[in-house]
């Protein structure tokens, strides 16, 4: 009888041991979890298609999950079949605290008729590849031109 208690009293012990092992083990990793950061962009506005010379905004929001302040430079560019390289529109940067957003929005217009792509280009300080976004957009020759 004695040897029955002794084992379930070890089997106890034991039990518990495993316990506090798994809840050290549990909170080293949650302690030890550093936050994820990331960037996220997206376009809000843009035309599909737009008269010769005519202004169009062109808004793009940046949401900041970096875990500093992060400076973002960023290139609006257009491409056009005719170009040999793309043709700088606007250029710019911000300044963006953790988990900020903020929408950027530039008036643009472009001469040339035909389509064209316009390619926004988003640089994060300390990050090595830009972020692209881009859309493609129709100028036409105005009635009567």
């Amino acid at each position: 009888m004695a040897e029955e208690v002794s084992d379930s009293r070890l089997f106890i012990a034991l039990l518990v041991v495993l316990v506090i092992i798994a809840a050290v083990f549990i909170y080293a990793l949650e302690l030890n979890r550093t936050p994820e950061a990331f960037t996220q962009a997206w376009i809000e506005v843009y035309p599909e298609q737009v008269l010769s010379l005519e202004e169009f905004d062109c808004s793009f929001t940046i949401n900041s999950h970096e875990t500093v302040p992060t400076t973002y430079n960023y290139t609006i560019s257009s491409q056009w079949e005719a170009y040999a390289e793309e043709k700088v529109l606007v250029q710019g940067g911000t300044l963006l605290e953790p988990n900020e957003t903020k929408t950027i929005t530039h008036k643009l217009s472009l001469a040339e008729t035909g389509e064209h792509q316009v390619l926004i280009t988003i640089s994060a300080e300390g990050k090595e590849n830009p972020y692209e976004l881009w859309f493609w957009v129709s100028v036409d020759a105005p009635e009567g031109a």
